[in-house]
């Protein structure tokens, strides 16, 4: 006998407004229950990060060993470890300051070879590394590389200040590698080749036969030990998330100094890369669609997103006359004080003279219009006067609220600062989310409270003419990858990182 179950629906109760617009439920959520499931789900694009420190001053046409990790979001690799099929062959090139931006240095150009076993590893000539500048069959991986001048020409004598762009050398947007840049380095014009090495004399022994430099393709044993090696002064941890963008007939970056070991703020995550991205690739169309509008960056973490775009606005003005009589925007970054040094560090490493403001300053016309006004303030959720001081100046047009809804305990909090933050008929939120640890009934209790006070949507997929866009036919956060995707057969099928893009326009 088989039994029917009916359920009756009322058609007369409309859904609430917020229905349409909340994550929907994934069918293999479910599944992911065990803790370290659970930070890897919806984890879709890899960070390249140092594994240690590496060599700081370098001598031209010299090995230096560098070792990396291939990482999620959360700092660690896939459930399966990387799977065995994963190969991820790395290249290089060299970026420097110039005239207050960065970009390639022409001076030098950068060899690759796979990293040699030394002698405190195995020596397997059938490692996965042996033949693979990169990762193969691991998370662990790395090269080794070494600068020569690109001419004959006379260099500097001086040393040079450069960064190491580190980046998927194939450029598939398939993967979903985000390069590193680890910097500064000091190049020492002197050739390495033929000086001896000074280490301490307990480990002469070892290395004494291993201490010249090899051919790229056949050295096999320690090559990469450099003068002052075991010297801490002479490393460097430091590592960077890079953001190309082309301004005249040249392409620029923008340096983010990221520092893991602070914690949240200390990285760039995955919404931050994407509405960045969606932002900067409006604004190199359309330079004046921001010009004197107050755009804010709520608990910006390191300033990825306010750094780019003014920094961005900033070269785009530079370089064209047709956008230099505009008025700048104001932009606003905020986040708890102990993370705002941080902030000023990244801003300051793109713009010289810095131009910003501090919470008891008013941007006034008459500063420096070639930049954007720039304010990194403190601001901590729930607290009222705390809003009122940035608001005071000017209201805001855009709030950019990344990757700001993880912690149920903090939802509440999150949507009163939101509210005192925006003025209704003017502001709309752009609220960047990525399912991450909240139930689906946080997520339905948060968007039921926004819809309070909100009209909610989904970012559009296609230009409708009434503002910004999200080209789901094109890679999440492709600039950042450096990625053609528009000549990727790929692009279609490995678009997203599992990011939605909210818009909240306050009533």
């Amino acid at each position: 006998m088989v039994k029917t179950i009916t359920a009756t629906i009322c058609k007369d109760t409309l859904p609430p407004r917020y229905y349409s617009v909340i994550p929907g439920k994934d069918v293999n959520e479910d599944y992911y229950k065990h803790f370290y499931s659970q930070l890897n789900y919806n984890q879709k694009l890899y960070r390249i990060i140092l594994q240690r420190s590496t060599q700081k001053v370098l001598k031209l046409a010299q090995w230096s060993r560098v070792d990396l990790c291939l990482v999620n979001e959360m700092g660690l690799p896939s459930c399966q470890n990387i799977s065995a099929d994963i190969q991820v062959q790395l290249s290089c090139k060299l970026l420097t300051r110039r005239n207050d931006s960065f970009v390639e240095d022409a001076r030098y150009q950068v060899d690759t070879q796979p990293l040699q076993d030394d002698e405190w590893g195995y020596n397997d000539q059938q490692s996965p590394l042996a033949n693979t500048i990169g990762f193969n069959q691991s998370n662990r991986g790395g090269l080794q590389f070494r600068i020569r001048p690109s001419a004959q020409d006379k260099l500097d004598p001086r040393s040079h200040n450069i960064y190491l762009y580190i980046y998927h050398a194939e450029r598939d947007p398939a993967s979903k590698v985000l390069p590193l840049v680890i910097g500064p380095l000091v190049i020492n014009e002197h050739k390495g080749d033929s000086e001896p090495f000074s280490v301490p004399s307990m480990w002469s022994d070892v290395v004494s036969k291993n201490l010249a430099v090899q051919p790229a393709a056949a050295a096999t044993t320690l090559t990469s030990v450099n003068e002052g090696f075991w010297d801490q002064k002479q490393e460097t941890n430091r590592s960077y998330r890079a953001y190309p963008f082309r301004c005249g007939q040249e392409e620029h970056y923008v340096l983010l100094e990221e520092n893991w070991r602070s914690g949240m703020p200390g990285k760039i995550w995955d919404g931050a890369l994407v509405i960045t991205d969606i932002f900067a690739k409006r604004l190199v169309k359309d330079p004046l669609f921001l010009d004197n509008v107050h755009i804010m960056d709520l608990s910006a973490g390191l300033g990825c997103f306010g750094v780019a775009i003014s920094f961005i606005y900033q070269n785009l003005r530079r370089h064209n006359s047709a956008i230099s009589c505009g008025t700048p925007p104001t932009v606003t970054l905020t986040d708890l004080q102990e993370a705002l040094p941080l902030i000023r560090r990244n801003y300051q490493l793109n713009t010289s003279p810095a131009n910003i403001l501090d919470q008891n300053q008013q941007p006034s016309p008459a500063t420096n219009q070639s930049h954007p006004f720039v304010s990194i303030t403190p601001l901590r959720w729930g607290i009222q006067s705390d809003s009122q001081k940035i608001t005071a100046w000017k209201p805001i047009d855009y709030i950019i609220a990344s990757d700001v809804l993880y912690d149920p305990s903090k939802a509440s909090s999150l949507l009163q600062t939101l509210i005192h933050l925006s003025s209704p008929g003017v502001t709309t939120v752009y609220l960047v989310y990525k399912k991450r640890a909240l139930k689906r009934e946080e997520e339905e209790a948060f968007f039921l409270g926004c819809s309070q006070h909100f009209d909610l949507s989904v970012m559009p997929e296609y230009p409708n003419g009434t503002g910004l866009c999200r080209d789901m036919s094109s890679v999440d956060g492709s600039t950042w990858l450096g990625c053609d995707v528009e000549n990727s057969p790929n692009h279609i099928q490995t678009s997203q990182f599992g990011v939605v893009v909210y818009l909240m326009k306050r009533r």
